[in-house]
């Protein structure tokens, strides 16, 4: 595979859905994950060949010109294509075909963009339907536009507990969340989502990105709007991608007064195996904006100095400094120790009265060797207030694909990436299997109040497509609270499980 065609739709399958977005990888990355993409390449072939079939039908009447063939031998409108538009050109006039059809493989997807980018077709067969909603393209590539939607259904039971009102079982619509990203020229990118959970509508992802690169190998980015901080590996990974039904108690407990996310102005600079992330953030975008906001200084980076055609090893640490508002009296921080349901199931800190600001900071450690995977992290907060306040976790887990998957990590920003399926239901085949195990502890310090949890927890993973996925967790914890309606010693499993669907 030697052809400038072949190599651009390599890397264009290496980089993943986010990448494309942004700006294009080096050849030299790309090069080096060549060996590892083979297998997922055998798979996709046959569809590829049906693809090859589908363009040569389309050549045979001179509508696409022969990869490689001279601009002379184009059709006239692949020739004007080759220079771009100066202004927003109008959307490729798509005939919505492709509802009902199997979605195909990121490889097919990037041979398709491809074609359309360089202005030798319009479409194939109506929108492009491979990540699941109908993408629409622009005749250069420069804008798009593409529907998202998340759908996560919960059940939890508990039982063991010393109190009836934690021994519950029952179900969840956790998530429903409605979108759309897209690029909004040849340097900007757009998303924006908003949904309803536990039992109230939020907007969340809500941003216009620009990014461009610097040579060969460094592109900066700048964000302004409300997007998720980079801070811990589970924190920073999209709940789309977390490998179990909960974020780990690092990233719950360590999050700054504003939470996951943040309004304001972040920038990144990426580079070769390694990237660094500033941000500048106020209250989260629902904030009901009656006081002055607090202000959030925060940085995470992160480096792989290992990385070869079947293994990985990422090291990062992150940050940040808070300022919190005067208009807070007291605040306090509850952290899910069994799952989500019921909620009564949580290591709660009491009330923090008169909070004024606060710092925290932590480590990752994690790594992939082919279908295996490993995490470890830990990190602190600290709370300056009337009676200072101290918060610690630590997380360590693994997991391993039985059907021979390649864990998905997403090497451009050191997170866990949107895991692919060798063999999809619905497809001839039975979907990816994984098995994981986790275990972790926090303590929240409060003076007299505060409280303390530990969970082990075993799951699996079943991911029918990459967008279905049914999850299962079993989860032995214990917790010990000062404050709250159940106080002392306590512990009991719980028995969770999910449907999550994200596209």
């Amino acid at each position: 595979m030697k052809s400038p065609l072949a190599v651009a739709v390599l890397a264009t399958a290496v980089c993943g859905p986010s990448g494309t977005a942004l700006a294009q990888t080096s050849l030299e990355q790309v090069a080096e994950r060549l060996a590892e993409q083979e297998a997922r390449l055998k798979a996709q072939a046959k569809e590829i060949e049906s693809l090859k079939a589908e363009l040569a039908k389309v050549q045979k009447v001179g509508e696409v010109p022969t990869p490689g063939s001279s601009p002379a031998a184009s059709s006239p409108a692949a020739s004007a294509a080759a220079v771009p538009s100066q202004t927003a050109p109008d959307m490729v006039p798509l005939r919505i075909v492709g509802a009902g059809r199997a979605p195909s493989s990121d490889a097919a997807t990037a041979t398709r963009n491809l074609l359309v980018q360089a202005g030798r077709i319009e479409t194939l067969d109506g929108a492009n339907w491979d990540r699941g909603s109908p993408e629409f393209v622009s005749k250069d590539g420069n804008f798009s536009f593409r529907p998202r939607i998340r759908m996560f259904t919960d059940f939890g039971a508990t039982f063991g507990s010393k109190a009836k009102t934690r021994n519950l079982s029952g179900t969840e619509q956790r998530l429903f969340d409605l979108g759309f990203e897209g690029r909004a020229g040849a340097e900007f990118s757009y998303l924006y989502e908003a949904g309803f959970g536990d039992n109230r509508l939020t907007v969340k992802n809500a941003f216009v990105a620009w990014s461009r690169a610097l040579d060969s190998k460094h592109i900066l980015e700048i964000a302004v709007g409300n997007r998720v901080t980079g801070r811990t590996m589970d924190g920073s990974t999209s709940i789309n991608d977390i490998h179990f039904m909960e974020r780990n108690v690092v990233a719950s407990s360590t999050q700054p007064q504003k939470g996951y996310y943040g309004l304001g102005v972040r920038g990144r600079i990426y580079g070769p195996r390694w990237h660094v992330a500033a941000e500048v953030a106020g209250n989260d975008v629902n904030s009901a904006g009656s006081a002055n906001d607090g202000v959030t200084y925060s940085i995470r980076s992160h480096w792989n100095p290992l990385r070869t055609t079947n293994s990985l090893l990422h090291i990062a640490a992150w940050g940040y400094r808070e300022q919190i508002s005067s208009s807070l009296n007291g605040v306090q921080r509850n952290i899910y120790i069994g799952g989500h349901v019921p909620d009564a199931l949580q290591v709660q800190s009491g009330i923090i009265v008169n909070p004024r600001s606060g710092y925290g900071a932590g480590f990752e450690l994690g790594g992939v060797f082919k279908s295996f995977w490993f995490s470890a992290e830990g990190g602190g907060r600290h709370l300056s207030a009337q009676t200072d306040a101290e918060f610690r976790a630590a997380s360590i887990s693994a997991g391993y694909f039985l059907t021979g998957e390649t864990v998905a990590y997403a090497d451009k920003i050191g997170i866990w990436g949107r895991q692919q399926v060798l063999t999809p239901v619905g497809r001839g085949g039975w979907g990816a299997l994984e098995l994981l195990a986790r275990y972790e502890t926090v303590t929240l310090e409060n003076g007299s109040l505060g409280g303390e949890g530990k969970a082990a927890t075993i799951g699996a993973n079943w991911f029918l497509t990459p967008n279905v996925r049914l999850m299962a967790n079993y989860i032995h914890w214990s917790l010990d609270n000062q404050s709250g309606t159940v106080t002392g010693a306590d512990a009991g499993d719980t028995v969770a499980m999910s449907m999550r669907l994200t596209y």
